[in-house]
């Protein structure tokens, strides 16, 4: 028994299941023979033909049936004609049969296509609908937002650089720096809610970014004066949010200037002593002119 004979019996179990003249079990006690190959096959389309809640009309079945048939007929014609015992045929006996052939399934592939997009119209209005599950794609991980926290920890930090290297601070920057000490203060509206380590980075930041302030007032004099005072304000007022208050910077108290003591001298002092008073000293008398 060879693959066309299997095809065959293929067909007419198909056909019997399709028509419903046989059942499954049926077919297979009629081929014992065939049974490892035909029973996955036949379950398989037992499985499809009761997916359909209808069953479509008697006149589409019997198209699909003709349909098949006609398309296994021609399968098995090509393969009489390309067998093994046909290649010894000139080729110009078989060209002609198998151009007709091939043209025959094209035709035939055309025309399925038809009738199947006509009668899927015809079969039942219900549709079975899937959910759609949208593939997840690779999309670039979004731009972490800075918190204010961070934004004043990056611009104190490139202040307390400029101050080392002796740099001068631009006032956009300084602006910069009291608008992010602005939202760092609203941030700070409920200190209870703030975290305990947040806190404490915010007081620290503060502090630092009021000594780096005042250093750059000391020693800078092109600056706008306003600028300075107003970034000035913005760091006082985070640290009076926190309960901290900006110390000023000790001023040099003026040394007291010792005033020299006596010391004793080993030879004592001679005291003083009343002296004799001085007794007067008379005056020659002028002599009496002769």
């Amino acid at each position: 028994m060879g693959r066309g004979e299997f095809e065959e019996i293929l067909e007419e179990c198909l056909s019997a299941l399709l028509e419903g003249r046989r059942g499954v079990e049926e077919s297979l006690s009629l081929y014992p023979a065939w049974r490892g190959r035909l029973e996955p096959l036949l379950r398989a389309a037992e499985e499809i033909a009761a997916a359909f809640d209808q069953s479509p009309p008697a006149y589409a079945r019997e198209r699909g049936l003709q349909r098949f048939l006609e398309a296994a007929r021609i399968r098995r014609r090509l393969r009489e004609i390309f067998s093994p015992q046909s290649m010894g045929v000139p080729w110009w006996r078989w060209a002609p049969a198998g151009l007709a052939a091939v043209i025959v399934i094209a035709a035939l592939a055309f025309l399925s296509a038809t009738l199947m997009a006509e009668d899927g119209g015809r079969f039942s209005d219900q549709v079975s609908v899937r959910s759609y599950i949208p593939t997840p794609e690779r999309t670039a991980p979004p731009a972490s937002v800075q918190s204010p926290l961070e934004r004043v920890q990056e611009q104190v930090a490139v202040l307390e650089e400029a101050v080392r290297q002796g740099e001068m601070v631009e006032v956009g920057f300084l602006e910069e720096l009291e608008e992010a000490s602005g939202e760092l203060a609203e941030s700070l509206e409920d200190p209870g809610e703030v975290e305990l380590v947040d806190r404490m980075a915010a007081v620290s930041v503060a502090s630092k970014e009021y000594e780096l302030l005042q250093t750059v007032q000391e020693q800078s004099s092109g600056f706008e004066a306003w600028v300075l005072e107003a970034s000035l304000a913005a760091a006082e007022n985070v640290l009076e949010k926190l309960g901290a208050t900006p110390e000023p910077e000790p001023t040099a108290s003026p040394e007291p200037i010792a005033s020299p003591t006596a010391t004793p001298s080993p030879w004592p002092s001679p005291t003083p002593t009343a002296g004799a008073e001085a007794t007067p000293t008379p005056s020659p008398t002028p002599a009496p002119a002769e």
